[in-house]
């Protein structure tokens, strides 16, 4: 309907419902009336009030400022100062939006609650509930207008008859001390249809609940923990929330603020204010939510800006990779490049870099902090890699460092300790150092490590994928060769047999021996304490220890029977021949003898090792070199070296026997591998407190 142009001056106005929109002058302003009361406040103590009625007869001030105090307490136009009314018209002229006091907005609120319930103007109400959702994008925040206003919108709905959508969680649905009235009729009338309540529906009720009290993870990332919610209420109810129909019916009361109430009854509608065992359990499920949202919900709260981050999106269950907020890892993971069913190789740098971490360049070594925060987002992913000290001891990672990729599946559940995991990780590193004791690795050893591992049946999936990792990174760097022969001493003698069976079989898959391949053989079998003398069995049989070597079937042959020897005819022995035939076997031997004996290593001389304490979980002589560090004695790698020796070490091993060490004890590596030998200052004070000891 159009503006209907009827200016209002005079000060004697009865009072009345203005539908609008008409244009009035009061104090000088002119404002479009609409949706609200204009007149004289004939009887001001009248019961129930009329605090939204407009007056023109009480003074209005010639300007209004922000600064100026208004009433939040007994809102009312004919108890506000002049200046106040007139910023009360203003915002009217204005076409009532934001900005302005919540004051103002609860003073026009009254006004529609009056029209609609005390005068049960029904033909109205979509108008009034209209206007009531757009006062609402503007002031629901708001304590004293939002909760009024929701309540009054519910029922205005209902006396309406709307078919809107409906209740979708919210965390302003708890607006006093009972459920919102259009909530109670949409519970209350699927339960007595029988339907069971879904997650949106099941939330809803519990959020509406006046004793719910949502933690710090779910106010704060409430979209996060709707989709989690989701996900765990389709786990605890696939069929949805069924709750008995209670007895009670839906009997409403609404209260005014200006002192009137109107009561609705619904015979036919359930209410379910009064259940409550469903809802423990489901406040349950809300707190165990919060719970998994905690990590995520403090890196939110320190930093905003971690939205939508790798890093944030990491400390999401991993379940939710697929929703929303995994976008950030599903974008990293196509990054990766990941080739199916096998693992891709690539360098720490490059992962580093993808996942959102800063790469330490070259040969700068990657801290126990960046390994960590590099596993859980690869786990986070569905992603494993090699090396990973979680299932393995390693040495010090370097951003040079040789890493496989694998797919680990859609639950990318971890394994654990895995012993059969751990026996075929050490029967390939040896494995690989014996393919490697010859100078180099070719495809076709590789290919006989791969066909063990493929034939290791007690091996998971998720293992199995991982333990191929672990070969293509050890094949292009091989692990030290007295750290992977220390991990065998306490192998069960059935492993330790698998061990020299598949270190034999990879020696022989190029079909040639050489010998620094017989000789790692020999001290494998000496460190396995396997009879030496059985290398060279296995070797004749193939790479099977028990076999018994093949022979050609015995057969009868036709033949000439020999004539019989006259009495003293000569044998006819060529004495010659025979002394040259066993010259060349002496000579043969001779090249065999130097092939497969171990060539002789002149034994250093014994130097001083400095020892003051012990390091528990040390043995005598690495705690004595650890020792030498700590007072100074040994500062260079030379010097390490000699000291070593002296103990009857090997310096590569010795390092990272401490190195591993110092990862139980610390997290960390002690040393690195490098000219000079320097301790990290903040962990030098941590040992030398032990060593003291």
């Amino acid at each position: 309907m159009p503006p209907v142009s009827t200016r209002r001056t005079r000060a004697d106005v009865d009072p009345r419902w203005i539908l609008g929109p008409e244009t009035w002058e009061v104090g000088s302003v002119n404002f479009e009336a609409r949706l609200l009361y204009v007149g004289n406040q004939h009887h001001p103590y009248a019961y129930p009030r009329h605090p939204s009625l407009i007056d023109p007869a009480l003074p209005v001030a010639a300007s209004y400022s922000s600064s100026d105090a208004v009433m939040t307490w007994n809102i009312d136009y004919s108890a506000f100062e002049p200046a106040v009314r007139r910023g009360y018209l203003e915002w009217l002229a204005a076409g009532r939006t934001g900005g302005a006091s919540p004051a103002f907005a609860k003073l026009y609120f009254h006004g529609l609650e009056r029209r609609l319930l005390f005068e049960d103007a029904r033909a109205d109400a979509p108008l009034i509930l209209a206007e009531l959702r757009r006062l609402m994008q503007f002031y629901g925040d708001d304590y004293n207008f939002g909760p009024a206003a929701a309540k009054l919108i519910d029922l205005t709905s209902v006396i309406s008859k709307e078919e809107g959508p409906p209740t979708r969680p919210s965390l302003s649905l708890r607006n006093g001390y009972e459920l919102p009235l259009k909530l109670r009729i949409e519970l209350g009338e699927r339960v007595a249809a029988g339907d069971a309540l879904d997650a949106d529906a099941a939330l809803c009720w519990l959020l509406a609940t006046p004793d719910t009290w949502p933690r710090m993870p779910v106010t704060r990332c409430f979209e996060e923990f709707l989709d989690l919610w989701r996900r765990r209420f389709a786990q605890s109810y696939p069929t949805g929330l069924r709750v008995r129909v209670p007895k009670a019916r839906i009997d409403y009361r609404y209260q005014s603020a200006t002192g009137f109430h109107v009561d609705l009854k619904l015979a036919d509608v359930p209410d379910l204010s009064g259940t409550t065992a469903p809802i423990v359990r489901l406040r349950e499920m809300m707190n165990a939510c919060s719970d998994e949202l905690g990590s995520y919900s403090r890196m939110i709260g320190s930093d905003a800006t971690a939205r939508g981050s790798i890093a944030a999106a990491a400390l999401l269950p991993r379940d939710m990779a697929d929703g929303p907020s995994g976008e950030p890892l599903r974008v990293a993971r196509t990054r990766l490049n990941l080739t199916p069913g096998e693992p891709t190789l690539t360098t720490a740098d490059a992962v580093m870099e993808i996942v959102g971490l800063a790469p330490v360049g070259g040969n700068g070594t990657i801290g126990s902090a960046s390994q960590k925060q590099l596993a859980q987002r690869l786990d986070a992913m569905a992603v494993g890699f090699e090396p990973d000290r979680r299932h393995g001891a390693t040495g010090s990672m370097t951003g040079n460092s040789a890493v496989g990729l694998f797919e680990i599946g859609g639950a990318a559940q971890e394994m654990g300790d895995d012993p059969a995991y751990a026996i075929a990780r050490s029967v390939v590193d040896v494995a690989i150092l014996a393919a490697s004791s010859d100078g180099s690795i070719v495809q076709a050893e590789l290919l006989a490590i791969g066909e063990h591992v493929a034939g290791l049946t007690e091996l998971g999936d998720h293992a199995r994928r991982r333990l191929a990792a672990h070969v293509a990174v050890v094949a292009k760097q091989p692990p030290k060769v007295s750290a992977a022969l220390k991990r065998l001493a306490d192998m069960p003698a059935d492993a330790k047999r698998a061990v020299a069976a598949a270190a034999a079989a990879t020696i022989l898959a190029d079909g040639q021996i050489l010998p620094a391949e017989v000789r790692f053989l020999e001290n494998l079998y000496k460190v396995l304490g396997l009879p030496a003398d059985d290398v060279y069995g296995v070797l004749h049989r193939g790479g099977e220890p028990d076999a018994p070597v093949s022979v050609m079937p015995a057969r009868a042959e036709a033949g000439v029977a020999l004539p019989p020897r006259e009495p003293g005819a000569d044998l006819g022995i060529d004495v010659a021949r025979l002394a040259r035939i066993r010259s060349e076997t002496s000579d043969v031997s001779k090249l065999l003898a130097s092939i497969f004996v171990e060539d002789e290593v002149a034994e250093p001389a014994k130097s001083e090792i400095v020892a003051v304490g012990r390091y528990p979980g040390l043995d005598a002589a690495h705690a004595a070199l650890l020792a030498s560090i700590v007072v100074g004695s040994i500062t260079s790698r030379a010097q390490f070296d000699v000291a070593a020796r002296a103990e009857r070490l090997g310096a590569e091993g010795a390092i990272e026997t401490l190195n591993e060490w110092a990862f139980d004890q610390f997290d960390e590596p002690v040393l690195d591998d490098s000219e000079s030998l320097v301790i990290p200052s903040h962990i030098l004070p941590l040992l030398q407190p032990m060593d003291a000891s």
